[in-house]
C-alpha cells in the first residue's frame, strides 16, 4: 500500500505533554488498485523532547476492504476458516 498524510492537524491539549494530530491517509493498494482516503488520529505524549506514549487510530477497516479481505475478516470473527 501506498500511503500518502494529507490534511494534517495539531492540537495542543489541557495536558502541556498531550498533542493529538489528526490526519487523512490518501491510500493507494498497490495489489487492488483501489484509492481512497482513511481518517486518522494519534495522541502523543512528549517529554523533553522524546515521544514517550502513542494511541493510533486508524481505519483498519477501509483498509482491509480495500484489500478485498473483508470475507476473511468476517470469517475469523465467526471463529471458522476462510480459505
Amino acid at each position: 500500500m501506498e500511503l500518502t498524510p494529507a490534511n494534517v492537524v495539531v492540537r495542543d491539549t489541557d495536558d502541556p505533554e498531550v498533542i493529538v494530530a489528526e490526519f487523512d491517509y490518501h491510500v493507494h493498494h498497490r495489489v487492488t488498485g483501489r484509492t481512497f482516503e482513511a481518517a486518522n488520529i494519534q495522541v502523543l505524549r512528549v517529554r523533553d523532547g522524546l515521544i514517550i506514549g502513542s494511541r493510533d487510530f486508524h481505519d483498519h477497516l477501509a483498509l482491509i476492504v480495500a484489500g478485498g479481505d473483508l470475507p476473511h475478516l468476517a470469517a475469523a470473527l465467526e471463529g471458522r476458516d476462510s480459505s
